[in-house]
């Protein structure tokens, strides 16, 4: 079995490389391979499809070739259907099966199977329409149409070698269709034309001997494969005696061996053989000359009216002078060229026009040689088809005159090429008239559509009626589609509703429906927006909000942490917005996302002095503005002075500080070590306000995390551990220390566990303190978010602060030492504590383990499998 999936991985790789080679290498160790079918084919079930459409036969009876031949056509059909969808560009309507196909409807849909073998390639939804391929899938399944059309291809191969009788091992197709397990040999009836009728066929019709060759023809021909005589045609009558003919040219003697044909057997053939009982060597030496005899004949006749004489003509000559057809052909006509062209001459003196050498031949001809008698039939035939040429509007001998002697005196040929001239400028004033277009919403509905059918190339009264309907009613809630585009979805669906989807589409934000053509779309969604509130999203965006903000507004697409993603959104975007956006809003667009590019170059750097930036490729400091030539630090952005030479960026900041404790960078490094928040994504530095939620977002790289901890949210369905229980949500797994878990706590609790971990706080209020809370925090009123102080009231022991910043304040302590909270956990969080953040989950409580031991047990796991990690740096 792993030889034969080798050979068929091997056939199945052969046509995914090159699905138009014919028979592929591969294909000959799978031909010759001894196996019964059911053993050879994996997916098609070649037993049930041949005898379902190949009826069983008894070992003397005949096998109906026709069906066998049937099922090969429909084979061949569907395997250029699994070759189609293995192109690298497969065609336009690879995705549909048309039932209405008559290609599909003779063929494939004419056996029994053929729509399962479909099944099996990937068309595995069935309409009224046809089969075809699920919504959803982006392309055939390369790897199982592969392996489904190399079967085809094998099964279609040996049914050829069965019809040719060259199969291989044609004894399990025999065992197959015969039903016995005993092997036919090659020469059986049953793989041969049987001699009896069949019962559901007519009895094969008999062959037939030709009248003039005698050769022995097959029951269905109409015409004898030798003299090319029809069947029905009696023994040709022997050539009249005439006197001998004045022929111009020297009498020619044929050699002796050689004569016309004949059907009767020479003399000395009757005399060596019986009549009754001819000898079978001579009768199949007198049937071989014979059809020698009539091959060369028809041969003598095609080169005749290859070189444009009559056959009559020259066949005799041409016959007994032997040797190859067209020398002998030619040399016939040399000879009687003097002759035939005296006679095409002597039309010309009659005022009828010259003649052409075939009508000069044929005249020869009939008149048996008899130059006058020829001259007279030719001039009297001339006359009667210049007559018919003036009846039917050409009198002018010199018009009609060339014209019959072009074609060779043939009167309909003359009047074709006749009428065709006279019919040219019509022609080209039809070619190069310009038609009025097509008002789709004219007064008559009944006339635009019979005009849109005749113009249009549609293909029927209903389509052109459905065209024009929806054109009419489209046009009648505004701007109507493109013809272009109303006529490609005509052709190719009939079902109104769907073509009014197609059409038509909604906003997703004002929810006003316009056509399709006239919405915006955005790569990586789906999202149809108008034009007015497209062009408002991103004008508003772009001056308010930065460029990783810009995407769409009613769906959130695409995600442009993803680097491949970002670049192409960003590469469709800036053509959108440089038609819809006004110069410098395009311009502050352009200069936004520069700079976004730019700060994910780890060698990029701002000016701290002229705000101009530059790339840096050095190793080490310091870098020089080619700006301002201010030269500064790469890694603290300070001004480089001689002192930073021998210390590092951290020990200079503490220098500088030391120098001028007032020094604005200082300072503001001291007031967001104090009150702000770095992003753990990229570094960057926020100020943070007091009060709302823990869930933060980055405004320069768009990364969400937690306040309390730096952990970072995911969305719903994308969490990186396994089987979260908070999959179907925005959440984060924040640590059992974060404000997250301990912002409910009293802050008793809190002074408790820090005292038990030796960690110094305060409580009580600063000189000067008011009897409210004086912490800054970010408050919403009617001129938008403010920072303001909090104004609760504070508690006693708080350190002037209310309860909720107070107890922000000794968590924040816990947190950034940190200590583990487990001990001081009640026993509902405990169990909670447990659930949430051990590996394996709470573990069951034993049958004899008292609460108190169980909860126990449980702080001990929490605090080994758990435990409290220490902060990160940019805490």
């Amino acid at each position: 079995m792993a030889e034969l999936g080798a050979l068929w991985g091997a056939l199945g790789g052969a046509l995914v490389r090159d699905p138009q080679v014919p028979a592929p290498p591969e294909l000959q160790p799978l031909l010759v391979l001894p196996r019964p079918p059911r053993d050879k084919w994996r997916m098609l079930d070649v037993d049930k499809m041949v005898l379902e459409n190949v009826p069983r036969v008894s070992p003397r009876g005949g096998l109906d070739v026709s069906r066998l031949a049937v099922l090969r056509t429909a084979l061949s059909i569907l395997e250029k259907y699994g070759r189609n969808l293995l192109q690298p560009r497969p065609p336009r309507h690879w995705r549909l099966v048309r039932f209405g196909n008559p290609v599909f409807r003779r063929t494939v849909d004419a056996v029994q199977g053929g729509r399962a073998v479909l099944r099996l390639l990937g068309y595995t939804c069935e309409s009224p329409e046809g089969l075809g391929f699920p919504p959803g899938a982006v392309g055939p399944d390369v790897s199982r149409v592969a392996a489904v059309t190399a079967e085809l291809l094998l099964l279609r191969t040996e049914l050829d070698l069965l019809l040719a009788n060259q199969h291989p091992n044609p004894q399990f197709f025999t065992q197959m269709l015969v039903g016995t397990e005993e092997p036919l040999a090659p020469d059986s009836p049953a793989l041969a034309d049987a001699e009896t009728p069949k019962r559901d066929a007519p009895p094969e019709e008999p062959g037939w001997a030709c009248a003039s060759c005698t050769f022995l023809n097959g029951g269905p021909s109409v015409l004898c494969g030798v003299c090319e005589r029809p069947r029905l045609a009696g023994r040709p009558p022997p050539p009249p005696v005439a006197p001998a003919p004045p022929i111009p040219v020297p009498p020619i003697e044929a050699p002796p061996t050689k004569g016309p044909p004949s059907a009767d057997p020479a003399p000395s053939d009757l005399a060596l053989t019986s009549p009754a009982h001819p000898g079978p060597a001579r009768e199949l030496e007198r049937q071989r000359r014979l059809r020698d005899d009539g091959r060369r004949m028809v041969a003598l006749v095609r080169e005749a009216e290859a070189q444009g004489v009559a056959p009559e003509a020259v066949v005799g000559v041409a016959w007994a002078l032997g040797g190859p057809v067209g020398v002998a052909v030619g040399v016939a006509k040399a000879a009687l060229g003097e002759a035939w062209a005296g006679l095409a001459g002597a039309g010309r003196g009659a005022g009828l026009g010259p003649l052409s050498i075939r009508e000069a031949g044929l005249a020869w001809s009939h008149a048996h040689g008899h130059a006058q008698q020829a001259l007279q039939a030719a001039i009297g035939r001339r006359r009667r088809q210049l007559r018919s040429l003036a009846a039917l509007g050409f009198p002018e001998v010199g018009v009609a005159g060339p014209a019959l002697l072009q074609n060779g005196g043939s009167l309909w040929g003359a009047l074709r090429d006749l009428q065709r001239q006279k019919l040219r400028p019509l022609l080209l004033g039809q070619w190069r008239r310009t038609e009025p277009p097509i008002d789709l919403q004219g007064p008559d509905p009944q006339a635009v559509t019979r005009r849109a059918l005749a113009l249009l190339g549609l293909r029927s009264w209903g389509r052109a009626r459905l065209l024009v309907s929806l054109a009419r009613e489209l046009g009648a809630l505004g701007q109507p589609p493109p013809l272009a585009e109303l006529l490609e979805a005509v052709g190719g669906c009939a079902d109104p509703a769907a073509l009014r989807s197609r059409l038509r589409c909604q906003c997703r934000l004002c929810g006003w429906d316009l056509p399709r053509q006239q919405a915006q779309w955005l790569t990586g969604c789906e999202c149809p927006l108008c034009p007015e509130c497209f062009r408002g999203h991103f004008q508003v965006g772009v001056k308010e909000r930065g460029v990783q903000d810009l995407v769409c507004p009613a769906c959130g697409k695409p995600d442009l942490a993803d680097e491949n993603a970002r670049i192409c959104y960003f590469s469709t975007l800036d053509t959108q917005l440089r038609q819809v956006l006004d110069p410098p809003t395009y311009q502050l667009f352009c200069q936004k996302l520069t700079e976004l590019e730019l700060q994910k170059d780890p060698q990029f750097l701002w000016c701290s002095k002229c705000s101009f930036g530059f790339i840096f490729e050095g190793a080490v400091g310091p870098a020089q503005c080619p700006q301002c030539q201010q030269r500064l630090c790469p890694q603290c952005q300070e001004q480089w002075l001689p002192q930073h030479e021998s210390l590092s960026c951290a020990d200079f900041g503490l220098w500088l500080r030391s120098r001028d404790p007032q020094a604005a960078a200082v300072g503001l490094e001291a007031f967001l070590r104090d009150h702000g928040i770095a992003c753990p994504a990229c570094g960057a530095q926020f100020a943070l306000a007091r009060g709302g939620c823990l869930h933060l977002q980055c405004s320069r790289c768009r990364h969400q995390f937690c306040s309390g901890c730096r952990t970072t949210f995911h969305p719903r369905h994308r969490c990186p551990t396994a089987r979260c229980p908070l999959l179907g949500s925005l959440h984060a797994h924040h640590p059992r220390h974060c404000l997250f878990f301990l912002r409910d706590w009293d802050p008793q609790r809190l002074q408790r566990l820090l005292q038990m971990g030796n960690v110094p706080f305060t409580t009580e209020a600063p000189p000067g303190a008011s009897g409210t809370c004086g912490v800054m925090e970010q408050k919403e009123t009617g001129e938008g978010l403010q920072d303001a102080p909090c104004g609760r009231d504070v508690g006693q022991g708080q350190a002037g602060m209310c309860r909720s910043h107070y107890t922000e304040y000794l968590v924040g302590l816990i947190w950034s030492r940190p200590l583990d909270p487990a001990p001081l956990y009640t026993w509902p969080e405990v169990l909670a504590a447990a659930e949430r953040h051990l590996p394996g989950g709470r573990p069951p409580q034993g049958p004899e383990e008292t609460d108190a031991q169980y909860g126990q047990r449980l702080r001990h796991l929490l605090e080994t499998e758990d435990p409290i990690k220490p902060r990160p740096d940019d805490a």
